[in-house]
């Protein structure tokens, strides 16, 4: 499987940080009243003196409390003294009207230089939601925003999150190369590599009663084959939260691997398939069912799977495997002519991801997308390519077929 790169916002950091207090400074000259500011005690009196002196010194006026928990979150961020950046911008409420919104960034900036990705992730999506509903500030720093709080998703693997966040930001035309790969096949990158793994355990180290993190900590041991250990978190998980059913399904896939025979009666128990099923779940339903012969159950697990997710392979695949059970050879001929074409696909990404300038891998990806009638995938994948070579004409040419062919004939998608 191809391999996630080195989170992007952590190559703009430099430059949206400039950006940042660039825009601060020329708010500070006039910043209005605002609401109280809790001071936090991880502050000491003279840390506030010195950060008083230093905002007079430079705005030449007087300076609130506001005013010296900004300057000073901002010059220990600059210094990597996260935990008092956090104490900081977490003393500045929201809605003040000159620092408010901006203290949200940079807290969940700090938050997750610290490894406690939950509270960065509440941060980060407080942010967002109000930058979206009425922008203030640079758009690099909403940008940057976005691709910390995917990171988030990413580690943890919360791939329906991550889904509808990326829908958000291709939408907007604000995607890169490697967001608009990751929007359109995201169940066949490699999602257990070393550097996420590592990432999942800082987080976990720092929050271990968290259930997002205990049920990534599960996948990540499965997929490492520690199932033992998978099983012990899980289980755990499932005994604190019963009814969740992303705990419940990566306790079932564990459970499948280790071929324990307690795993049916788990999946006998599960209640009954929802719209919104965890698509590990979906993916457990349909398999189980196949293997129970109920090839009925495994079709509507599956196809509302794809519906979510329509380039994941192992629901093609098990999609297949049941209508063979069905006897019906024309359905089950479709299911893997999309499983093959998206194995074919999978053979390209880790090129596409490690070298996101490579335009004749991006116009494979394209040219099998449309072959398998992938028409809004191949149509991203195109676009990608036409961001490396604008006038090039076979790109041109691909955007044209994908044009052509597509029965929508649109693509909800902003230019580019």
């Amino acid at each position: 499987m191809a391999k996630l790169q080195r989170p992007a916002f952590l190559c703009i950091a430099g430059i949206v940080f400039a950006t940042l207090v660039a825009g601060l400074i020329r708010l500070s000259w006039f910043s209005p009243p605002g609401p109280s500011v809790r001071r936090p005690t991880e502050i000491s009196p003279e840390e506030y003196a010195r950060g008083k002196e230093a905002f007079e010194a430079r705005y030449a006026r007087s300076a609130d409390e506001a005013d010296v928990f900004s300057w000073l979150g901002e010059s220990f961020l600059s210094r990597d003294r996260f935990q008092k950046a956090v104490a900081c911008f977490e003393a500045i409420p929201t809605s003040h009207p000159t620092y408010g919104r901006m203290a949200r960034y940079l807290e969940g900036q700090s938050l997750l230089n610290l490894h406690r990705a939950p509270e960065a992730e509440q941060q980060l999506l407080e942010f967002i939601t109000l930058e979206v509903a009425t922008p203030q500030l640079d758009q690099k720093i909403l940008i940057d925003a976005r691709q910390r709080l995917r990171h988030i998703f990413e580690v943890e693997l919360r791939f329906e999150d991550l889904h509808r966040l990326l829908q958000e930001i291709v939408t907007r035309g604000e995607d890169d190369a490697h967001e608009t790969i990751v929007f359109c096949f995201p169940t066949l990158l490699r999602w257990n590599g070393p550097d996420a793994v590592k990432w999942l355990e800082q987080f976990h180290h720092t929050d271990p009663t968290n259930l997002h993190l205990n049920v990534a900590l599960g996948r990540y041991r499965t997929g490492q084959g520690r199932l033992d250990e998978a099983i012990q978190i899980l289980n755990e998980a499932v005994r604190k939260h019963p009814e969740d059913r992303a705990a419940k399904a990566a306790l079932i896939e564990a459970l499948r691997q280790a071929d324990d025979p307690s795993m049916p009666r788990l999946v006998e128990q599960l209640p009954p398939q929802a719209s919104d099923d965890p698509w590990l779940l979906l993916q457990v339903r349909g398999t189980f069912a196949i293997q129970q012969n109920r090839p009925e159950v495994a079709v509507t697990a599956f196809r509302q799977l794809i519906e979510q997710n329509q380039t994941s392979a192992e629901a093609w695949h098990g999609l297949g495997q049941a209508y063979r059970l069905l006897g019906d050879d024309t359905q089950r001929k479709q299911a893997q002519t999309m499983a093959t074409a998206l194995g074919r696909i999978q053979n390209y990404l880790g090129k596409a991801m490690q070298e996101p300038t490579d335009l004749d891998t991006f116009l494979k990806i394209s040219e099998i997308c449309l072959e398998a009638d992938l028409f809004s995938e191949g149509m991203l994948m195109a676009l990608c390519a036409r961001r490396i070579a604008p006038a090039d004409q076979r790109v041109l040419s691909a955007i044209q077929q994908l044009q052509t062919r597509s029965p929508k004939k649109q693509f909800p998608l902003s230019p580019r």
